[in-house]
């Protein structure tokens, strides 16, 4: 038959030589091979391959699309593996993704990091929003609040103000 095996199991094979000018017809005797347990553990770290090739800080658990590498064009099909996440939210302690084998192919389980980048001002500029002060012949300090996914940063963890040209 011409069914080719894609699970793990054992199969038979045998070869049969056509006849041509220099060959007879001949069909070898029928050999068994296995197909074992693909071991997640053993994969490289680069065998994880993210969809995308930076992850900024977003003020929610970072789930990213990957894919498992098996060599070129060749890829671990999702019906035997299944993506967990780390807490993946914090910019020191980056994130992780792991896959666990769910089938009969697949055994145990891989684990790779991925960096989280710091998210930069500039895209909170325009969620920067500065109190308007009135002259009362003392020090003043404005109010200043910063918005990111709709909550306020923390004056003091999450940034400082400074004073300039006062």
């Amino acid at each position: 038959t011409t069914i080719v095996p894609t699970t793990v199991g054992t199969y038979w094979v045998r070869a049969v030589v056509n006849e041509t000018l220099n060959y007879r017809v001949t069909t070898s005797e029928a050999t068994s091979f296995e197909i074992t347990q693909l071991d997640l553990s053993s994969l490289s770290d680069s065998a994880i391959e993210f969809g995308l090739d930076t992850y900024t800080y977003n003020g929610s658990t970072i789930t990213p699309n990957i894919q498992v590498s098996l060599g070129t064009d060749s890829y671990l099909s999702t019906s035997d593996y299944k993506v967990t996440y780390g807490v993946n939210q914090d910019v020191s302690t980056g994130g992780t993704v792991t896959i666990v084998a769910i089938s009969d192919n697949c055994i145990n389980s891989k684990t790779v990091s991925f960096d989280i980048n710091p998210l930069s001002i500039d895209t909170l500029k325009d969620n920067i929003e500065i109190s308007t002060e009135t002259y009362n012949a003392s020090e003043i300090k404005p109010t200043v609040t910063i918005m990111f996914n709709g909550k306020p940063l923390e004056e003091g963890k999450d940034f400082t103000v400074s004073n300039l040209n006062n």
